[in-house]
């Protein structure tokens, strides 16, 4: 089991949670017991410094509208597609609780078109683990690129 990046504890803050309800419709309160809502986890990426997800300087990011770094080349095979992500939750988030993600490469495969042309997906899965070192969420995230055919694939393996 491959492990990726390093691990990055963060607390689950009561006002975290307050302004992502409040962005999401709810005229939230402050509550230091909060619940996080079930799409909370996501904003882990805000802890995480090498996210794409989140501005770093110097660098341009589409979340400001700068699209600049999109890439002209459309040649096959090139960039992955975010095609679906799951979540198992054994337990609610709680405000005031600190989480350490631990994500690791999930399961690979390939799929062949009609055109001969291979799909290859591949998972991602991050554990949210709490101080007591149990898994309280586990997100998977499958990402999806197309290959010229399945002879290119096959000369890659």
């Amino acid at each position: 089991m491959e492990e990726l990046g390093p691990e990055r504890s963060f607390v689950v803050e009561a006002g975290h949670i307050m302004m992502f309800e409040r962005a999401l419709g709810d005229e939230a309160e402050y509550r230091s017991d909060a619940l996080a809502p079930l799409t909370f986890t996501q904003a882990a990426a805000h802890y995480d410094p090498d996210s794409p997800l989140r501005p770093h300087a110097g660098k341009s990011w589409k979340g400001a509208g700068d699209y600049s770094h999109r890439r002209t080349d459309k040649s096959v095979g090139e960039g992955w597609l975010h095609a679906e992500q799951h979540f198992e939750y054994r337990r609610h988030v709680r405000a005031g609780e600190t989480l350490r993600p631990r994500t690791r490469l999930g399961r690979q495969w390939t799929k062949t078109g009609s055109s001969d042309a291979v799909l290859i997906f591949a998972e991602e899965v991050t554990e949210l683990i709490d101080d007591a070192g149990v898994p309280v969420v586990t997100s998977t995230i499958v990402r999806v690129r197309r290959s010229a055919s399945s002879t290119e694939w096959e000369e890659k393996l």
